[in-house]
This record gives structure tokens, sequence and C-alpha cells, in this order.
């Protein structure tokens, strides 16, 4: 049970996690890309009460594959309560995600509102929860399985496995990326902790019946929830979603990184620059079992951190940076038991102290100025803009026609109703990206030629965006314009 002083500490971290979180929307409302497929998602699903058949708002329509819980969790929101979900609902799940950490840090920290004060300042975590998007999401299940992982692996209870199983079973059905991790990371925890624990303490492996059938019951734990993830999605889990996500990483695996298609290993530096805290902690960690091998405790988050570590660092296929969100909690634990470890070493007073003052400091500095630059993207602001000037005449045709845009943002359909050409978020669809993205750099009217031919969907308009980079658009006969808009027949 907490103390009256550490549920204010707790509370207080929680409000300036919260309020950092919903800053930027609140003077550029219209920042993000992926909340407006979110949200269209959701608005099909509350008009037809149950999940879609095709991805909507896009061209061609893919049979819709996406894992599913963010639009449910959404589908109470749209259309009545759209921007209240956009600026507070990933925001508060990111907040619950503090008390997950500081209740795992409580495991092994003396001083686990650090840990929670480090999670809550990490840049990379903040610009993540700012807008709606399944990132968050499916940190927040990451971590809360995590935390139920390390609580069985103290002490297996019926209540606390059961749990655990329903938690992984909604992380199944949250993101793609965040699968990817789990599911090794369940494995890994699982089968080599005991092992670890093992070897930091100078013991022998105890492999007494007890312990192999925790080991054995913590394994089932995940054919389970993915049994369960079936049961909740009427099928479609084994159906399609994971049969897609497997044909989603074939792409991935062929072409490389999505947007540029490239294949190569990514630069330490700039990793480093994306999420400090969690490329360094297996470093940290390793350095603690070295130092205090008896006393050590944090297996688990050591090889958490390792795992995401490695996917960062090997993942060749683009966005690998996004991984290290991912590793934040066990960072912040590793680095809160470097600081205690150097306070009790004694050879310069409250050396460990000075260490969390600075790395609190550098990373509320570093957060402040990401959330500067994010203030100054203003590009969703002059598509939004742009659209709302145009007659209503042409609102009017263009929501009921598809169009292909060289913003390539879902604000497009969002906003102006209808389709838009572009590669849905299925393995189909990612495919279709990357045949559109050569189409592309042959200008505009290759681009239409190519949907028509190739993906039998062609657009009935080219919606040029006068901000937006925009390719060749020679050979099509411009019907409208405005200071902010172009738009062309096909």
């Amino acid at each position: 049970m907490l103390e009256l002083i550490e549920l204010i500490e707790l509370a207080m971290v929680c409000a300036v996690a919260f309020a950092l979180r919903i800053m930027p929307l609140r003077s550029n409302r219209w920042f993000g890309g992926d909340s407006f497929y979110h949200m269209l998602v959701a608005r099909e699903i509350r008009k037809g009460r149950a999940l879609p058949r095709t991805d909507p708002g896009l061209l061609p329509e893919n049979e819709y594959t996406y894992p599913p819980l963010l639009h449910v969790l959404m589908a109470p929101f749209a259309v009545r309560r759209e921007r209240a979900a956009f600026r507070f609902f990933s925001p508060s799940l990111d907040v619950l995600a503090v008390i997950a950490v500081y209740e795992m840090s409580a495991i092994f920290c003396v001083h686990p509102i650090w840990a929670a004060l480090i999670y809550a300042l990490s840049p990379m975590n903040v610009i993540d929860a700012t807008t709606l998007n399944t990132r968050a999401l499916g940190n927040l299940l990451l971590t809360v399985t995590m935390l139920l992982m390390m609580t069985l692996l103290s002490s297996m209870t019926i209540a606390i496995y059961f749990l655990l199983i329903l938690v992984e079973s909604l992380l199944l059905i949250s993101q793609k990326m965040v699968v990817q991790v789990m599911i090794p990371l369940h494995i890994v925890t699982a089968a080599f902790y005991p092992i670890i624990q093992a070897l930091a303490h100078s013991i022998s492996v105890d492999l007494s019946g007890q312990n192999v059938v925790d080991i054995v019951l913590l394994l089932l734990a995940l054919p389970a929830s993915i049994i369960l993830a079936t049961v909740i999605t009427r099928g479609r889990y084994l159906r399609s979603i994971l049969p897609d996500h497997i044909r989603y990483l074939r792409v991935h695996f062929r072409h490389g990184d999505l947007h540029n298609a490239e294949k190569k290993i990514p630069n330490p530096i700039g990793l480093i620059k994306y999420n400090p805290v969690s490329y360094l902690a297996p470093f940290v960690g390793v350095a603690l079992i070295i130092w205090q091998a008896p006393a050590f405790q944090a297996s688990a988050p050591l090889l958490w951190s390792i795992i995401i570590l490695i996917f960062a660092q090997f993942w060749i296929w683009g966005d690998s940076w996004r991984y290290l969100q991912l590793g934040t909690a066990p960072a912040a634990i590793l680095f809160v038991l470097l600081a205690e470890h150097l306070d009790g070493l004694g050879y310069f007073q409250n050396l460990g102290l000075l260490l969390m003052i600075a790395l609190i400091v550098g990373l509320g500095l570093i957060t402040a100025i990401q959330i500067r630059r994010l203030d100054r993207d203003r590009s969703n602001e002059k598509i939004a803009g742009a659209i709302n000037r145009l007659p209503g005449e042409w609102k009017q045709k263009l929501a009921g026609a598809s169009v292909y845009s060289n913003a390539n943002n879902y604000l497009v359909p969002y906003l102006l109703g209808g389709r838009m050409l572009a590669g849905s978020p299925s393995a189909k669809g990612m495919d279709q990206s990357f045949r559109l993205l050569d189409a592309q750099k042959k200008g505009a009217m290759e681009t239409v030629r190519f949907a028509r031919d190739e993906l039998k969907s062609a657009p009935d308009f080219v919606v040029i965006f006068k901000d937006w980079p925009s390719q060749s658009i020679d050979g099509l006969g411009k019907l409208f314009e405005t200071d902010g808009v172009a738009i062309y027949s096909t």
C-alpha cells in the first residue's frame, strides 16, 4: 500500500506526463497522420456495429486486417467526440503506463518514482503519445504484460496468471510492432529467467519439479493468449489478422523501408539520439551484474532491454528506432538501479542522485525541444485550411469521389470524405505502396495510369496541395484552383 507522500509524488509525475502529452495538439490540432485512419475505421464500426470489411477512405479497397483494439475502443467517440479522443486518449493511456512503470520499478528499486519520472519525460514516448495511434496502447499493454510476468516469476498465482493471458490477448490485437517484441520477450523471460537469476546469484540453477511447472505454465500462457485473442475477434485473429501480419513482414523483408525501399543497419549514433536511455540500458545492466552480481535482481528488465536493443540495431527494414520506445520502461529501472548503486558505493556523496538529476533535466530539455519542433510543423494545418476554403460545390463532389493527392496523408480522406489512392496498412496495401512509389517518381499522370491499369482503381480527381512537394502534373487537365489547392481531371 502506497504511503500518502508516495501517492502525492506519483500523482505529480502523472500530471506532468499528461500535460506534456496534451500540449502539442492544443495549438496544432491537425498534427498526425495515422490518427485520421484510426478514426475513419472507428466511424465505420460505430455505423455498422461491426468491424469493416475493407479499409475505409482508401483506394484500392483492400481487406481490413488491422489489429482492431484501438478502433473498437474509439468507436464510442467517433463523430460526436472525435476532438476529445484525438487530444486525450493516447496521453491518458501513457499516464497509465507511467503508473505501471512505477509499480514494476517498486519490485527492484528503492526510489521507483525516479523510474516513473524518467518514463514520463522520455522525449519519443511523449511524442508517440501526443497523437491518436496504436503505439501508446501497445506500449501500455507490453508494460503491463511484463509487470505481470515479473510478479509471476516471484510468486505464481492463478488470478495473476489468467490476467496475464487476458492482457496478452489484448496486446495481440493492438499493434504489430509490439507483438513482434512481445513474443520473443515472453519466451526468453519465461525460459531463461531462472537461469540468469541463478548465474547472477552464483548459485546452481533450480530446476526442481515446481520450477519446471512454473516455466511451462508461463510458456503456455502465450498460446493461450492467442486462442483468447481469436475468441475475442470471433475468429478474425487466426483467420486474417495474424496471417496478414506474417505476409506484411514478408513484404517488408522483400522491399525494405516503407519510405525509401532501403535495407541497411541503422546508425547507432542516430538511434542513441532518438532514445539514449533505451539504447544504453543493456550496457548499464551488464555493468550492474559485474559490480553487484550476488545482489543483482533485475534480470527480467535486463532481458527486456537486450531484446529491444537487438531489434533496434539489427532491424534493417526501416523505422527500427521505434522499437526503442518499447524499451523505455526497463531502461528507466536499470538507470535508477545504477544511481542507487553509485550512492551505495560512497565514493562520492550523492553521486547517484546527481546522475538522476542530470538525466531527468536532460530528458526534460530534449522533450521541450521536440515539442517546440512539433509545434512548428504546420503542414497538416495547411491541408485542413485548403480543404475548408473549397467551395461547397467542390466539397460535395469530392465527398463521393476517389482522389490521388500529393499529400498522401490520411487527413485528406478524413476531411474530404470519399477515398484516397494509397496503400492500406495490410500486406497487400504495403506491396501496392512500394509499386506506387515507383510510379510517383514518373509524375502524377503515370501514377493515375498505374492505378487504372495495374491496380484497377483509377481515382476520379487529382488533388494537389501547393504547400506540399509535388511531382510533375503534365498531361492533366486543371478543373479548379485556389491559393492552396488545385484539382485536376484524370
